[in-house]
């Protein structure tokens, strides 16, 4: 009888590899061998790398606590749940996201792969909009909005990921929303 194969476990093998070794040294062998799987199966089951790529980082996308948040009405409420989500969607992805961003220019085939990821950002900007036509918070590109909001943090990531000896300070999740605030309230 075959081996059944939990797409769960090969999934996770290939996201642990593309983070580790970045897209072109992240070989289906590499990922068989992560897996504890044969190699033959990855593509009897998958196709290609890029097809096992894109189903992994769709699968691990859309359950990720970023992909649920919502617009509840209460401002700090929402700011403090986008940030608790980008906290424990980082544990869960890991750096796939700047390993992608990095990776895009010299493989332009995977910029298709940022599709679940932007629609995840999006559902933040959309409760960011949702503030600013209250005029609640002040007017300006979304995008700015979210980089400000979310960028020290994945800079902040960024630096725990690179294994650097630098002391990293915890974040307070409240204090951070009303720093945020206190620049961006009207």
């Amino acid at each position: 009888m075959p081996k059944v194969i939990d797409d769960k476990d090969v999934f996770r093998a290939a996201i642990n590899v593309l983070s580790t070794c970045g897209y072109q040294s992240a070989t289906t062998q590499k990922i068989a061998d992560t897996a504890g799987i044969h190699e033959a199966t990855l593509f009897r089951k998958y196709e290609n790398k890029f097809n096992l790529l894109e189903q992994s980082i769709k699968a691990q996308f859309l359950e990720v606590p970023l992909a649920k948040v919502a617009y509840t009405g209460d401002l700090q409420a929402d700011l403090l749940s986008i940030i608790e989500a980008y906290f424990e969607t980082s544990e869960i992805v890991g750096n796939i996201l700047s390993i992608l961003l990095v990776e895009i220019p010299r493989n332009p085939e995977l910029k298709n792969l940022l599709e679940i990821p932007w629609k995840n950002i999006a559902r933040v900007s959309n409760i960011l909009e949702q503030y600013q036509a209250q005029n609640i918070i002040k007017q300006e590109p979304v995008l700015n909005s979210i980089s400000v909001l979310l960028g020290p943090l994945m800079v902040r990531h960024l630096i725990e990921q690179s294994n650097s000896d630098m002391d990293i300070p915890s974040i307070d999740p409240k204090a951070y929303v009303e720093n945020y605030l206190d620049g961006h309230r009207v």
